[in-house]
């Protein structure tokens, strides 16, 4: 059944992102704190809900907005949202210090890439996952598990998330290096 747009898109969109800025915001505050104890508790604490959130939100995001009738670029959207989010508000601390052009180069770096297309990855075998659940609980094969759009998102984001970690990252980030002194240096 599809709920209201609130309820299927913003608010698991909402929810995830709300997770990850109070997780910010604890990891931020431990650093003032004098106690080393309650220092490293809130930080790790803050830190695994940031990991969680923009490496893994689509795990949450993308079921809830699968299970309220969101269509399909709404769940993709509600599973990468944060991820994006998070990579806007990195890409937001370089604007101004480089060229219009180097900052545009800058969205291929793999701390700006990376977040999103891993969310990409995982919304997709979230999306195989609901489907499965989905068809099971119809008791029929109505569902597709393997939708064409899924089955398209999850090769896609599985051979760029290889690419960008292939030999430990490090033939991306040469080869990012590379392409960036040849064009901008």
């Amino acid at each position: 059944m599809k709920q209201s747009l609130t309820r299927r898109l913003l608010f698991p969109i909402a929810l995830v992102t709300g997770i990850m800025v109070g997780s910010s915001l604890v990891y931020d505050f431990s650093r003032t704190l004098p106690n080393q104890v309650l220092h490293n508790g809130l930080a790790h604490a803050g830190a695994a809900g940031m990991f969680t959130t923009i490496w893994l939100g689509a795990f949450i995001a993308h079921p809830i907005a699968f299970f309220r009738g969101a269509g399909y670029a709404e769940r993709m959207l509600a599973g990468t949202a944060t991820a994006i989010i998070w990579s806007a508000t990195i890409l937001a601390r370089f604007a101004g210090i480089y060229s219009p052009g180097e900052f545009a180069f800058l969205f291929l770096h793999h701390l700006v890439l990376g977040a999103p297309l891993v969310s990409l990855l995982c919304m997709a075998l979230s999306e195989t996952l609901c489907r499965a659940i989905a068809r099971r609980r119809t008791g029929g094969p109505v569902i597709r598990v393997f939708a064409w759009q899924n089955t398209v998102t999850l090769v896609v984001s599985l051979a760029l998330v290889v690419m960008m970690l292939w030999k430990g990252g490090h033939t991306y980030y040469y080869g990012y290096m590379d392409l960036y002194t040849k064009i901008f240096l």
